[in-house]
């Protein structure tokens, strides 16, 4: 499970963790990243994203709205839900 308290806003970020936080999809994130919507640095062969790119890709702080992602997790994980509210929310595209 993702632990919050761990990070700080000079922590590194790695592509699982994003995807624990956000509830996207490994390949959306590695998009975003090829994509340069999402900056990172490459240290000792591992792909990690700045604290701070990350707020400025999410547009939002976790660390400051903390509480909130720290329920979504649980609530993917089986635990129950603290919370109803998404990080994002999945559209289905249609298919007409």
């Amino acid at each position: 499970m993702l632990d919050l308290s761990r990070k700080t806003q000079h922590s590194f970020w790695t592509v699982k963790e994003i995807v624990q936080l956000t509830g996207l999809s490994e390949p959306t994130i590695w998009r975003a990243l090829a994509q340069q919507k999402l900056g990172s640095v490459k240290l000792k062969g591992s792909r990690l994203i700045r604290h701070s790119q990350l707020v400025e890709f999410l547009g939002f702080d976790p660390l400051n709205e903390a509480s909130l992602v720290e329920s979504i997790v649980r609530n993917k994980q089986g635990e129950p839900p603290q919370s109803s509210l998404p990080l994002f929310d999945v559209i289905e595209p249609d298919r007409d």
